[in-house]
């Protein structure tokens, strides 16, 4: 069994997740919606104590999007800074040696339970404005961890730089989050909109400037499949 540890990118209820595009296997969605690399280190703790769990052997780490994304929405509005600030349970890894500490927790205990490890690097956020330096600088960051543990990697925001160079990076959530609102609602009961709305906004690799469109998450999907193949034949 492969499990999928992640946010909202994972999940698939804003946009698609990569689990769709997948071929064959069995993949377990652990992605949850909001969820920082703090929540992900808990999560994996209490999963470690499930019956499910002694089935894994790949787990997919994709996570930190929301740990950079948050707080650049608090920078927004007031609004966006009243929203985030009152969920307490939600910790960001805001440095990157804070980021580095608790992705190294995940793998190590992944390791001592004898997983094989595929990291996903942080994606494209086509959100007008958003400092992408810190995209790399964190995707730096894993690389460096998975050739230090041996894990496979996807380097996504590189794949998708190579098939859709100078994307569109001017659209926005609002100083309210109205229409953020009205696109959970409407992808929610009516998926089959997801990809119109990435071509009504001309966002080339999303739906709304950061969950995936088809085009992203089929292209994840199939490198994924690569290196899960890889790690577990190593």
């Amino acid at each position: 069994m492969i499990l999928c540890l992640g946010d909202s990118l994972t999940r698939g209820t804003v946009g698609f997740t990569y689990i769709k595009f997948v071929k064959k296997g069995k993949w377990k969605n652990k992605g949850k919606n909001g969820d920082t690399t703090y929540g992900a280190l808990n999560r994996l703790k209490k999963y470690r104590q499930k019956d499910w769990y002694n089935s894994v052997d790949v787990c997919i780490v994709e996570i930190g999007t929301n740990d950079l994304l948050q707080p650049f929405l608090c920078r927004v509005s007031w609004f966006w800074k009243a929203f985030l600030k009152n969920r307490t349970w939600k910790q960001w890894a805001l440095e990157p040696l804070k980021y580095e500490t608790l992705m190294r927790q995940i793998l190590d205990c992944l390791s001592e339970d004898g997983k094989k490890v595929v990291l996903v690097g942080l994606p494209m956020i086509q959100l007008d404005k958003y400092p992408l330096d810190k995209l790399y600088e964190r995707n730096k960051i894993i690389r460096r961890l998975a050739d230090e543990y041996g894990a496979g990697f996807v380097d996504i925001l590189r794949l998708e730089e190579m098939r859709r160079p100078g994307c569109n990076r001017e659209y926005k959530w609002g100083q309210t989050g109205i229409v953020r609102g009205i696109d959970i609602v409407l992808m929610l009961i009516f998926p089959f909109l997801k990809n119109l709305f990435s071509r009504v906004r001309r966002l080339e690799l999303t739906v709304d400037g950061v969950h995936f469109n088809s085009f992203t998450a089929k292209l994840l999907a199939e490198n994924l499949e690569s290196e899960v193949k890889r790690v577990r034949s190593a």
